[in-house]
């Protein structure tokens, strides 16, 4: 999936997601090769912008959740799920 294909499915803009791809908050796994290449979002990467999109609008640092989806992804759903 594209930039544009994530954009739409999660409401996160563009900027905002290349900054945390570049700040290591989000961490692809359809990363793209090199320079001139465009990043393939795969359906794990967009649940994972999700996940952080929520987790840090409850309140989390970005460097928390980030931390968080890469090592404990499975609590920070339950933990995320119920306060909804």
């Amino acid at each position: 999936m594209t930039y544009k294909d994530v954009q739409r499915l999660t409401g996160v803009k563009r900027t905002a997601l290349q900054a945390w791809i570049e700040k290591g908050f989000i961490d692809l796994k359809g990363k793209a090769k090199g320079t001139g290449y465009s990043n393939d979002f795969t359906m794990t990467d967009i649940e994972n912008i999700m996940l952080f999109k929520r987790a840090t609008q409850v309140g989390l640092s970005r460097e928390l959740t980030a931390r968080l989806i890469k090592k404990e992804r499975k609590k920070l759903l339950m933990f995320i799920n119920s306060i909804d």
